[in-house]
């Protein structure tokens, strides 16, 4: 649906001019968080540019779809497109377009600026990518005026923001369009205190401070220990003696060896060999140090260590509890026999399979192998056989009785031949039914005066039989069912009794419509016509010809003059052909096959407005034009 606009040809409302007001105290504005908002869509260099209200010289839009654009194809590299809204005073239109842009990021050169013929307002910045389908980048470049000023999600917005005075908040920043040196110029209003020069010798050098054009901090050179140091200061103070300090070779014998360090040409640092244990290392004092053998008498085994070529880590035999075991050690420690009298069990070793062997357990806490889990297994489950023998002997005898006893019914219960649990009678209300029971309980009539509807039975058919319900928590049956909506078949071919043709509704109500999709079922409603539910909204275009088309007529139906003559009764109204002979089709329905059924009353009518307003317009116009005359005359006659 095309953008509808107000502000192009005729008046605005109260309520248009006092959003206008509300909203258009910036040149461009926007009335929602994502009104006109622009987002790739995952289509071939195509946009979607969200619904909403904007604002812009004096006039008023309302998007009330999803708007999708596209923008041409890249060649090569990158390009920055502008997609604005372009308001054509002379089609009285405003329209979403895509301006073609180049490399560099910037507004569109063929942008429009002319109020009153064709201006464009803009929305974003998009970069599309060659050999990339969808935008890479979106700069947003719409604006929220407020009331203190307007504000931004991009200060790209200044590109094309050019008003003096013009006021906008980008995140923390807050940009003001001010005068300075006679020239219009963007300035930062957090920095507006601190313009004083940074470079001057009085109030303290480095105490005075502001924001570059570029966004940087810049302070004036520092006069005491508690200024803050600008970068020209650091690097003619600091410089020379880094260089003298670090040019001193780094491998020399004087004292202090490892303290004297400089960068190599290859980013290394370099040092001297350390004397003392604060020193750093170099390499060549570590391999020096762990390249010892790691098996010698002194020192005690397993204090030197080194690497290996293939990257292991080689140390001597452990002497103490505290050294590192090497594999030799722990191999020999484990290799003992795991059978021995000496802590069975305490004893362990990996077979070359890769098994963890232990000796058998001797107590609770030593570790149990498969040959003791094996025989404790095998004498557990004699026993449970045992005990398991034992208790079905028992439940046996225990359930052989009869189930049809005086003494006890259904206490004793067995296993039939034929799989199914036999019980007894059932003596007390916590007794289990058997099917004797419970067939002689529910035999009686379902139909009785007494307790109807609370006595049911099982029907040879399969069917639940009960009686007629006596009360609302009663189950129904058909036959109570069937006399409660005999009145439902008329209902259903249309009909209803005349209690509801008599009945005058005075409360809140609506209209009625019924609707048919072709099939089954037909339904009744209401219609509901607020602006949430509609889309693809346009102001109605109907011509007086158009109107002048119809005839309005007095007519009898057919079908009544058949039942009753003369005496049939007389209607007015229209002609259904006649509104869809002059281009109203929205009026009138048709039948399954295209041809004209009727008009739709409720809507026809509508036709009358658009007349209706132009003729009110015609009148004002003569009043206006009759009140100018008539003071004219009267001029006249005066100065006669």
């Amino acid at each position: 649906m095309a953008i509808v606009s107000k502000g192009y040809e005729r008046a605005l409302t109260y309520a248009e001019l006092g959003e206008l007001l509300t909203y258009a105290g910036a040149s461009f504005s926007v009335f929602g968080a994502s009104s006109f908002e622009v987002v790739p869509n995952p289509a071939d260099r195509t946009l979607n540019v969200q619904p909403g209200r904007a604002s812009g010289r004096g006039i008023v839009d309302v998007s009330y779809d999803v708007e999708i654009v596209g923008g041409a194809a890249v060649a090569s590299g990158s390009r920055w497109d502008t997609v604005v809204l372009r308001r054509n005073w002379a089609d009285k239109t405003t329209t979403v377009m895509v301006l073609k842009g180049n490399s560099t990021k910037a507004l569109a050169s063929t942008r429009q600026t002319v109020p009153g013929v064709i201006d464009d307002h803009p929305l974003a910045l998009v970069r599309f990518t060659a050999g990339q389908a969808s935008a890479q980048e979106v700069v947003d470049l719409r604006v929220w005026n407020g009331d203190g000023g307007a504000a931004a999600n991009s200060d790209s917005v200044r590109l094309f923001l050019e008003r003096i005075g013009t006021r906008v908040t980008v995140g923390s920043a807050v940009w003001v369009r001010q005068i300075v040196a006679g020239v219009p110029t963007w300035v930062d209003a957090r920095a507006e205190i601190t313009e004083a020069t940074t470079t001057g010798t009085d109030g303290g050098g480095g105490k005075l401070a502001k924001f570059t054009p570029e966004g940087r901090l810049a302070v004036a050179d520092p006069e005491i220990n508690a200024h803050v140091a600008n970068k020209r200061y650091v690097d003619a103070t600091l410089k020379p003696t880094a260089d003298a300090v670090t040019k001193a070779t780094a491998i020399g014998t004087g004292t202090g060896g490892g303290k004297l360090v400089q960068w190599s040409p290859t980013g290394n640092l370099l040092m001297a060999d350390p004397t003392q244990l604060g020193h750093g290392a170099t390499k060549r004092y570590v391999d020096n140090l762990t390249d010892s053998t790691t098996s010698g008498a002194s020192g005690g085994g397993g204090k030197l260590a080194r690497y290996t070529p293939e990257g292991r880590l080689g140390m001597s035999e452990p002497t103490a509890l505290e050294h590192g075991a090497t594999k030799r050690y722990v191999d020999n420690a484990t290799d003992s026999s795991t059978s021995g009298l000496t802590g069975p069990g305490k004893l362990a070793r990996f077979t070359g399979g890769g098994r963890l062997i232990v000796a058998d357990p001797t107590d609770q806490d030593s570790a149990a192998n498969k040959r003791t889990v094996d025989t404790a297994a095998a004498a557990a489950k004699a026993y449970t056989d045992v005990a398991a023998a034992v208790a079905k002997a028992y439940t046996d005898s225990s359930t052989e009785a009869s189930v049809s006893g005086p003494s006890g019914g259904n206490k004793l219960v067995r296993w039939s031949a034929s799989g199914r649990i036999e019980m007894a009678d059932p003596a007390t209300p916590e007794n289990g039914a058997n099917k004797r029971y419970v067939d002689n309980a529910t035999a009686g009539s379902t139909s009785g005066p007494s307790g109807g509807g609370q006595l049911a039975r099982w029907s040879s058919g399969g069917r639940l039989d009960m009686a007629d319900p006596a009360t609302p928590e009663n189950g129904a049956n058909k036959r109570y069912v069937d006399q409660k909506t005999a009145d439902l078949p008329a209902v259903r071919s249309g009909g209803f009794n005349g209690d509801v043709w008599n009945r005058n509704l005075t409360g809140t109500r609506r209209a009625a419509y019924i609707t048919n999709e072709g099939a089954e079922p037909t339904y009744l409603g209401h219609q509901s016509s607020a602006a949430k539910y509609k889309q693809d909204i346009a102001e109605m275009e109907i011509s007086d010809e158009q109107i002048l088309s119809i005839a309005f007529v007095l007519y009898r139906y057919r079908e009544q003059v058949a039942q009753h003559g003369d005496a049939a009764p007389v209607d007015a109204g229209m002609i259904a052909d006649a509104l869809d002979a002059a281009g109203l089709g929205w009026a009138v329905f048709y039948n399954e096959d295209g041809e004209v059924e009727g008009i739709h009353y409720e809507r026809a009518w509508l036709a009358m407005l658009p007349p209706f307003q132009r003729a009110i317009e015609r009148v004002r116009a003569l009043e206006s034009s009759h009140t100018d005359l008539v003071a004219r005359v009267a001029a006249l006659e005066a100065a006669a």
